[in-house]
C-alpha cells in the first residue's frame, strides 16, 4: 500500500508531504490547478520518464519518494533474491540533478532505472483516461488474466520453459555463426593433406639451397681440393714445414721447460691441421657431380615457392604455424558440430516444455474467460450499458512471446444488433472509460495490486452512470487503496479522504499545493463540481445530501 509522497522542486511544487490513507481517496480541483503536476510527479518516483522541459529546476535538485508498506511474507524473499534492502516500508525515490542527470533509489541503495519501474509496476496500477495500452497490448491483457486467476505459478513455469529455450536458441545462433564465418571445411582439409603431403620442415629452404649452391660449383670445389693436397704433399710441402716447425719447438723444450707449453701448442697445431686435412678428405667423396639430386633439389625448391605463394607466406615456418592453425580450427570445427547435435537435441526438448508450459497457461486463462465476461457484463450494467457485449478472443501465436503461447484481445459491442469488433477499434472513450473501469474493479478484488490510481477514468460520465460510477469506485476501495482524479461529484463526494490541489502565488511565482479537506471545505468542493464557481444553497444543499450518501 502507497503510505506516502514526498515532493521536492517539481514543476511548480516547490515542497510538499502528503500521508495516503487506506481505502478510496479523491483528488479534485480547478482545470490547470496541477492535478497532472501530481500525477507527473508520482509517476517520476516509479521510474517514469523525466521532461527537463517540465521540471523547471532552476538550479535546484528535484527529490521525488514513494513511500510503501509492504508484507514481509510476500516480498522480504523477493528482495533478497534481487539483492536490495527490505525495510516494511520501503522508498522508491528519484533525484535529478541540477544538470538534468537522473538517478533511481530503492531504500537509499541506488538501483538501475528498470529495476526502480519493474518493481513500481508490481506495487501500484496507474490508469488515464488517455491510456488505452491496456486494449491494445496483448501482454497487458495476458497479465491481467493471471493476476485475476491467481496463475502464476502457471506463467513462472512458462516464464522459465521460455527462457531455457530461448538460451539453446541463443547459444545455437551463436554456434552457426561460428562454424559459418568464412569457414570452408572442405579445403581448410585439402591444404591441409596437401601440405602434410608435402612433408615440409622450418628450414628446409635454408637447407636446400645451400646444398644446391654446393652441386651447382661441385667442379670449382674438386679443383680446389685438388690444389690443396698438391701443396700439403708436394716435398717439401705444407705437411713437411709443419713437422720441422714443430721439432723446432721441440728441441726448445730440450734447453728450457719455459717452452713446454709451446711445444704443446705447436704440436695441437698439427694436430689440427691433419684433422682438417682429414676432414677435407671426407667432404671431397661427397662432392662430386650429381645431376639427379640436383634436379631434384631444383624441384623440391618449386614446390616450396608454389606453396609459400599459394599461401601468401614468406617462409616455411610461416607456413607450418598457418598449418596448426587449419588443423586447430578444423578439430574446433569439428567438436562445434558434436555441439550443435546436442545444442539441437536440447533446443528440441525445451520447445516441447515450451509448448505443454504455454498450453497449460492457455488452458487456464481459457478457464476464466466466460466467469470475467459475466461479472464485466454485470459490472456494465451497473454502470448503464445493460445491452453490451463483451467476450475475449485467444488466437495462438506463430512463436511464443514473452506473454504466453496465445494472444488475447477483447471484443466489444455497445448494442446487442451490432457485431463485437476490438474494443480500440468500436468504443468511444466514455465506453472504453466504463469497460476499464469493470475490468479493474474486477482485478482489485483481493486478486490484484494493492494500490490502483485513475486519472479521470470518469471522464465522459453524468448523471444516473456518475452515481453507479461512485459506488463502484466505493466498493473498489473496500478492497484495495483506491486513489481518483476526478471532476464528478458523485464520485468526490464517495471518497473516504479528499484532496483538493490548488494553484497560488508566491511571490509572484506560481506554486501548486495539496490540500486535505474536512467538514465544510469538502462540502463546498463537492458544490463547486456541483455548480461551478457560482456557489448556490441548493449546490451546497445537494452536496451535503452527496457526502451522507
Amino acid at each position: 500500500m502507497l503510505r506516502s509522497l514526498h515532493i521536492q522542486n517539481f514543476a511548480l511544487i516547490e515542497s510538499l508531504n502528503q500521508t495516503i490513507e487506506p481505502g478510496f481517496t479523491v483528488v479534485t480541483g480547478e482545470t490547470g490547478a496541477g492535478k497532472s503536476i501530481l500525477l507527473g510527479a508520482l509517476q517520476l518516483a516509479l521510474g517514469g520518464r523525466v521532461d527537463l522541459k517540465k521540471l523547471a529546476l532552476d538550479g535546484k535538485k528535484c527529490i521525488v519518494e514513494a513511500q510503501f508498506i509492504l508484507d514481509p511474507e510476500k516480498w522480504k524473499d523477493r528482495f533478497k533474491q534481487e539483492d536490495w534492502d527490505f525495510i516494511e516500508e520501503s522508498t522508491l525515490r528519484r533525484e535529478i540533478s541540477q544538470n538534468g542527470k537522473s538517478r533511481a533509489f530503492i531504500n537509499d541503495s541506488p538501483v538501475r532505472l528498470e529495476d526502480l519501474k519493474r518493481l513500481s509496476e508490481e506495487l501500484i496500477d496507474i490508469h488515464s483516461q488517455k491510456d488505452t495500452t491496456f486494449f491494445k497490448n496483448p501482454k497487458f491483457l495476458a497479465d491481467f488474466l493471471d493476476n485475476y486467476g491467481n496463475l502464476q505459478a502457471f506463467r513462472d513455469s512458462f516464464d522459465l520453459a521460455l527462457k531455457e529455450f530461448n538460451n539453446y536458441d541463443l547459444e545455437l545462433i551463436k554456434l552457426e555463426e561460428n562454424l559459418g564465418n568464412g569457414f570452408d571445411p572442405s579445403y581448410i582439409s585439402f591444404v591441409l593433406d596437401e601440405v602434410d603431403t608435402a612433408n615440409i620442415y622450418a628450414n628446409e629452404e635454408d637447407d636446400l639451397r645451400e646444398e644446391l649452391n654446393t652441386l651447382s660449383g661441385s667442379e670449382d670445389i674438386q679443383i680446389l681440393i685438388k690444389e690443396i693436397r698438391q701443396r700439403t704433399d708436394e716435398s717439401p710441402g705444407l705437411n713437411d714445414d709443419l713437422s720441422r716447425w714443430v721439432s723446432m719447438f721441440e728441441r726448445l723444450k730440450q734447453r728450457s721447460n719455459f717452452f713446454n707449453s709451446l711445444r704443446e701448442e705447436s704440436g695441437a697445431v698439427q694436430d689440427l691441421f691433419q684433422s682438417v686435412m682429414h676432414q677435407l678428405e671426407k667432404l671431397s667423396e661427397k662432392i662430386e657431380s650429381n645431376p639427379e639430386r640436383l634436379a631434384t633439389i631444383e624441384d623440391r625448391l618449386s614446390l616450396i615457392e608454389q606453396l609459400l605463394r599459394k599461401h601468401r607466406v614468406g617462409s616455411l615456418n610461416e607456413l607450418l604455424t598457418i598449418r596448426d592453425q587449419w588443423l586447430e580450427k578444423l578439430k574446433l570445427y569439428e567438436n562445434q558440430k558434436s555441439m550443435k547435435i546436442r545444442l539441437r537435441e536440447k533446443l528440441d526438448v525445451a520447445k516441447i516444455k515450451l509448448i505443454q508450459a504455454g498450453n497449460n497457461l492457455h488452458v487456464k486463462r481459457s478457464n476464466l474467460f466466460s466467469d470475467i465476461e459475466k461479472m464485466v457484463k454485470l459490472a456494465l450494467g451497473d454502470l448503464n450499458m445493460e445491452k453490451t457485449m463483451f467476450s475475449i478472443l485467444s488466437e495462438p501465436l506463430e512463436a511464443p512471446a514473452i506473454y504466453g503461447a496465445h494472444k488475447y484481445s477483447l471484443l466489444f459491442s455497445a448494442n446487442a444488433d451490432q457485431q463485437m469488433q476490438p474494443v480500440e477499434k468500436v468504443a468511444s472513450g466514455g465506453e472504453k472509460n466504463r469497460l476499464m473501469l469493470a475490468l479493474k474493479s474486477l482485478f482489485v478484488r483481493g486478486k490484484g495490486l494493492e494500490t490502483i490510481l485513475f486519472d479521470e477514468i470518469d471522464s465522459g460520465v453524468s448523471g444516473s452512470t456518475a452515481a453507479k460510477v461512485a459506488e463502484m469506485f466505493r466498493s473498489m476501495g473496500k478492497h484495495s487503496q483506491v486513489i481518483a482524479i476526478t471532476h464528478l461529484p458523485q464520485v468526490a463526494a464517495a471518497g473516504g479522504n479528499h484532496w483538493r490541489v490548488d494553484k497560488y502565488l508566491d511571490r509572484g511565482n506560481s506554486r501548486t499545493c495539496l490540500i486535505n479537506l474536512k467538514g465544510e471545505e469538502r462540502v463546498e468542493e463537492v458544490a463547486r463540481l456541483l455548480a461551478g464557481k457560482s456557489m448556490s444553497e441548493a449546490a451546497l444543499a445537494q452536496a451535503k445530501f452527496l457526502l451522507k450518501n
